[in-house]
């Protein structure tokens, strides 16, 4: 038989190590669909969004407010995606210059830089 402070020890642990969580729904406007890919410790998110009849764009989610990146230009062309953001707000992702033509790309105090390796055949 087991002693009762043990049964007792393990009702207590039991308890205390279920977890909380809050479940937050983000529908970007408009879209048929969303994927949140990243995310940082001030709780910005990142990921790409597709509008009807419109490739995926690339989009940054901060304070209750969908932004999308760059949509008149370098991400906004063809399709895009954000990736990651780390904790100083730089993003990385990738955009497409033509159907089957991937690019990296980084986002550093809002100025878009392209990666590519150089050599490298592009990514599908």
């Amino acid at each position: 038989m087991k002693h009762p402070s043990f049964l007792l020890f393990a009702v207590v642990l039991t308890t205390v190590c279920h977890a909380q969580y809050v479940i937050t729904t983000l529908d970007f406007p408009g879209a048929v669909q969303i994927r949140l890919v990243g995310i940082n410790d001030r709780s910005e998110i990142v990921g790409n969004y597709t509008l009807p009849g419109q490739p995926r764009h690339a989009f940054l989610y901060s304070r209750g407010i969908f932004a999308p990146l760059h949509p008149a230009g370098l991400l906004g062309t063809h399709a895009s995606a954000a990736t990651q953001i780390n904790n100083r707000g730089d993003i990385t992702g990738w955009y497409s210059t033509a159907p089957g033509t991937r690019h990296g790309y980084v986002i550093k105090d809002g100025l878009i830089t392209t990666i590519d390796y150089p050599g490298a055949p592009s990514r599908k």
